[in-house]
Protein backbone atom coordinates (compact mmCIF):
# COMPACT_ATOMS: atom_id res chain seq x y z
CA UNK A 1 0.00 0.00 0.00
CA UNK A 2 3.03 2.17 0.57
CA UNK A 3 4.51 1.73 -2.94
CA UNK A 4 1.21 2.76 -4.21
CA UNK A 5 0.83 5.83 -2.51
CA UNK A 6 4.27 6.85 -3.45
CA UNK A 7 3.74 6.25 -7.03
CA UNK A 8 0.93 8.62 -6.53
CA UNK A 9 2.66 11.16 -5.54
CA UNK A 10 5.43 11.27 -8.35
CA UNK A 11 2.21 10.95 -10.88
CA UNK A 12 1.19 13.96 -9.21
CA UNK A 13 3.68 15.82 -9.22
CA UNK A 14 5.02 15.11 -12.61
CA UNK A 15 1.37 16.91 -13.82
CA UNK A 16 2.41 19.61 -11.57
CA UNK A 17 5.92 20.61 -12.84
CA UNK A 18 4.42 19.51 -16.61
CA UNK A 19 1.20 22.17 -15.91
CA UNK A 20 3.55 24.67 -14.65
CA UNK A 21 6.06 24.35 -17.84
CA UNK A 22 3.10 24.89 -19.92
CA UNK A 23 1.23 27.93 -18.20
CA UNK A 24 4.78 29.50 -18.61
CA UNK A 25 5.56 28.28 -22.22
CA UNK A 26 2.84 30.63 -23.85
CA UNK A 27 4.34 33.85 -21.99
CA UNK A 28 7.69 32.83 -23.01
CA UNK A 29 6.77 32.54 -26.54
CA UNK A 30 5.10 36.09 -26.24
CA UNK A 31 7.53 37.95 -24.70
CA UNK A 32 10.21 36.39 -27.61
CA UNK A 33 7.40 37.17 -30.03
CA UNK A 34 7.18 40.99 -28.89
CA UNK A 35 10.92 41.29 -29.03
CA UNK A 36 11.27 39.79 -32.92
CA UNK A 37 8.23 42.08 -33.24
CA UNK A 38 10.33 45.25 -31.33
CA UNK A 39 13.34 44.45 -33.21
CA UNK A 40 11.64 43.98 -36.64
CA UNK A 41 10.13 47.27 -36.13
CA UNK A 42 13.24 49.11 -34.99
CA UNK A 43 14.36 47.40 -38.70
CA UNK A 44 11.12 49.23 -40.47
CA UNK A 45 11.34 52.23 -38.50
CA UNK A 46 15.29 52.30 -40.11
CA UNK A 47 14.79 51.19 -43.42
CA UNK A 48 11.99 53.64 -43.58
CA UNK A 49 13.93 56.47 -42.40
CA UNK A 50 16.62 55.33 -45.01
CA UNK A 51 13.72 55.33 -47.94
CA UNK A 52 12.86 58.64 -46.85
CA UNK A 53 16.18 59.98 -46.79
CA UNK A 54 16.58 58.48 -50.58
CA UNK A 55 13.53 59.82 -51.82
CA UNK A 56 14.40 63.04 -50.45
CA UNK A 57 17.37 62.96 -52.03
CA UNK A 58 16.11 61.99 -55.29
CA UNK A 59 13.80 65.01 -55.15
CA UNK A 60 16.72 67.59 -54.35
CA UNK A 61 18.50 65.77 -57.39
CA UNK A 62 15.63 66.39 -59.48
CA UNK A 63 15.07 69.78 -58.29
CA UNK A 64 18.80 70.46 -58.88
CA UNK A 65 18.36 68.99 -62.19
CA UNK A 66 15.49 70.81 -63.29
CA UNK A 67 17.12 74.17 -61.79
CA UNK A 68 20.40 73.43 -63.74
CA UNK A 69 18.05 72.87 -66.78
CA UNK A 70 16.32 76.29 -66.12
CA UNK A 71 19.94 78.03 -65.91
CA UNK A 72 20.96 76.54 -69.07
CA UNK A 73 18.35 77.68 -71.12
CA UNK A 74 17.95 81.10 -69.23
CA UNK A 75 22.13 81.08 -70.58
CA UNK A 76 21.09 79.89 -74.51
CA UNK A 77 18.22 82.82 -74.12
CA UNK A 78 21.36 85.22 -73.44
CA UNK A 79 24.05 83.64 -75.58
CA UNK A 80 21.43 83.79 -78.85
CA UNK A 81 20.15 87.66 -77.77
CA UNK A 82 24.23 88.31 -77.68
CA UNK A 83 24.64 87.19 -80.72
CA UNK A 84 21.73 88.70 -82.17
CA UNK A 85 23.13 91.96 -80.72
CA UNK A 86 26.73 91.46 -81.74
CA UNK A 87 25.25 90.73 -85.64
CA UNK A 88 23.16 94.08 -85.47
CA UNK A 89 26.46 96.02 -84.26
CA UNK A 90 28.41 94.06 -87.23
CA UNK A 91 26.06 94.96 -89.26
CA UNK A 92 26.44 98.66 -88.49
CA UNK A 93 29.72 99.02 -88.33
CA UNK A 94 29.55 97.45 -91.86
CA UNK A 95 26.99 99.85 -92.76
CA UNK A 96 29.03 103.10 -90.98
CA UNK A 97 32.18 101.36 -92.48
CA UNK A 98 30.59 101.69 -96.36
CA UNK A 99 29.03 105.38 -95.39
CA UNK A 100 32.39 106.57 -94.07
CA UNK A 101 34.42 105.46 -97.23
CA UNK A 102 31.24 106.97 -99.21
CA UNK A 103 31.76 110.35 -97.62
CA UNK A 104 35.45 110.32 -98.48
CA UNK A 105 35.35 109.53 -101.65
CA UNK A 106 32.75 112.52 -102.05
CA UNK A 107 34.15 114.60 -100.64
CA UNK A 108 37.93 114.04 -101.75
CA UNK A 109 36.34 113.90 -105.02
CA UNK A 110 33.86 116.80 -105.33
CA UNK A 111 35.26 119.08 -102.51
CA UNK A 112 39.04 118.53 -102.72
CA UNK A 113 40.15 117.60 -106.06
CA UNK A 114 38.53 120.34 -108.52
CA UNK A 115 40.60 122.69 -106.37
CA UNK A 116 43.43 121.07 -106.39
CA UNK A 117 43.27 120.42 -109.70
CA UNK A 118 42.62 124.72 -110.60
CA UNK A 119 45.87 124.88 -108.17
CA UNK A 120 47.77 123.16 -110.05
CA UNK A 121 47.37 124.86 -112.98
CA UNK A 122 47.63 128.69 -111.72
CA UNK A 123 51.09 128.96 -112.83
CA UNK A 124 52.91 127.25 -109.63
CA UNK A 125 56.28 126.58 -109.79
CA UNK A 126 58.36 123.26 -109.33
CA UNK A 127 58.15 123.26 -105.52
CA UNK A 128 54.79 124.47 -105.15
CA UNK A 129 53.62 121.68 -107.92
CA UNK A 130 55.41 119.10 -105.92
CA UNK A 131 53.79 120.17 -102.63
CA UNK A 132 49.99 119.97 -104.20
CA UNK A 133 51.62 116.73 -105.39
CA UNK A 134 52.53 115.79 -102.09
CA UNK A 135 48.73 116.92 -101.06
CA UNK A 136 46.82 114.35 -103.48
CA UNK A 137 48.54 111.69 -103.10
CA UNK A 138 48.14 111.55 -99.01
CA UNK A 139 44.57 112.79 -100.03
CA UNK A 140 44.39 108.53 -100.86
CA UNK A 141 45.70 107.64 -97.39
CA UNK A 142 44.27 109.95 -95.18
CA UNK A 143 40.26 109.55 -93.95
CA UNK A 144 38.91 112.54 -92.88
CA UNK A 145 35.37 112.98 -93.42
CA UNK A 146 35.14 116.72 -94.12
CA UNK A 147 30.70 117.22 -94.60
CA UNK A 148 27.85 115.20 -94.26
CA UNK A 149 26.89 112.42 -97.03
CA UNK A 150 25.25 114.18 -99.57
CA UNK A 151 23.63 111.21 -100.66
CA UNK A 152 21.49 110.94 -97.42
CA UNK A 153 19.34 113.70 -98.34
CA UNK A 154 18.72 112.47 -101.91
CA UNK A 155 19.22 115.79 -103.52
CA UNK A 156 21.19 115.02 -106.28
CA UNK A 157 23.52 117.57 -106.45
CA UNK A 158 25.75 117.89 -109.03
CA UNK A 159 29.85 118.36 -108.43
CA UNK A 160 29.77 122.34 -109.09
CA UNK A 161 26.58 122.07 -106.63
CA UNK A 162 28.51 120.51 -104.19
CA UNK A 163 31.11 122.39 -104.27
CA UNK A 164 28.95 125.93 -104.09
CA UNK A 165 26.99 124.08 -101.41
CA UNK A 166 30.18 123.66 -99.25
CA UNK A 167 31.17 127.34 -99.71
CA UNK A 168 27.88 128.98 -98.87
CA UNK A 169 28.06 126.88 -95.74
CA UNK A 170 31.26 127.90 -95.07
CA UNK A 171 30.32 131.60 -95.32
CA UNK A 172 31.43 132.95 -98.43
CA UNK A 173 29.49 135.31 -99.84
CA UNK A 174 28.48 134.65 -103.92
CA UNK A 175 30.89 137.25 -105.37
CA UNK A 176 33.82 135.31 -103.12
CA UNK A 177 32.74 131.96 -104.24
CA UNK A 178 32.41 133.34 -108.19
CA UNK A 179 36.19 134.52 -107.57
CA UNK A 180 37.41 131.63 -106.14
CA UNK A 181 35.80 129.12 -108.43
CA UNK A 182 36.83 131.64 -111.44
CA UNK A 183 33.18 131.95 -112.63
CA UNK A 184 30.76 134.56 -113.24
CA UNK A 185 28.41 136.04 -110.23
CA UNK A 186 24.92 135.20 -111.92
CA UNK A 187 26.30 131.91 -112.78
CA UNK A 188 26.56 131.08 -108.76
CA UNK A 189 23.30 132.60 -108.62
CA UNK A 190 22.04 129.76 -110.81
CA UNK A 191 23.47 127.10 -108.64
CA UNK A 192 22.06 128.37 -105.47
CA UNK A 193 18.57 128.72 -106.76
CA UNK A 194 18.87 125.18 -107.81
CA UNK A 195 20.18 124.24 -104.47
CA UNK A 196 17.00 125.99 -102.48
CA UNK A 197 14.80 124.42 -105.23
CA UNK A 198 16.45 121.20 -104.43
CA UNK A 199 16.45 121.70 -100.56
CA UNK A 200 12.37 122.66 -100.80
CA UNK A 201 12.77 126.31 -99.62
CA UNK A 202 12.89 128.40 -103.08
CA UNK A 203 11.09 131.79 -102.76
CA UNK A 204 11.02 131.66 -98.69
CA UNK A 205 13.13 133.78 -96.52
CA UNK A 206 15.06 131.70 -95.05
CA UNK A 207 19.10 132.33 -95.02
CA UNK A 208 20.81 129.19 -96.95
CA UNK A 209 23.49 129.32 -94.99
CA UNK A 210 22.08 128.89 -91.64
CA UNK A 211 19.74 126.26 -93.41
CA UNK A 212 22.82 124.13 -94.65
CA UNK A 213 24.27 124.73 -90.74
CA UNK A 214 21.52 123.49 -88.91
CA UNK A 215 19.48 120.86 -91.46
CA UNK A 216 22.18 119.26 -94.02
CA UNK A 217 25.34 119.76 -92.42
CA UNK A 218 24.78 119.90 -88.73
CA UNK A 219 27.60 118.82 -86.52
CA UNK A 220 25.19 117.54 -83.98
Amino acid sequence: MLKNANLICVVVCVREIKGRKQAEDPRKEYCELEKRLHERTIELSKTKKELQAAISGFKKAERSQKKTRAELELLTCILDETNTALNVLMQQRIEARTELEETVLLNAKELIVPFLERLNKSGLDGKQKAYVNIIESNLNEIVVPLVREFSKTNLKLTPMEIQVTNLVKQGKTTKEIAEFLNLATSTIDTHRNKIRKKLGIKNKKINLKIYLRTHLFSTS
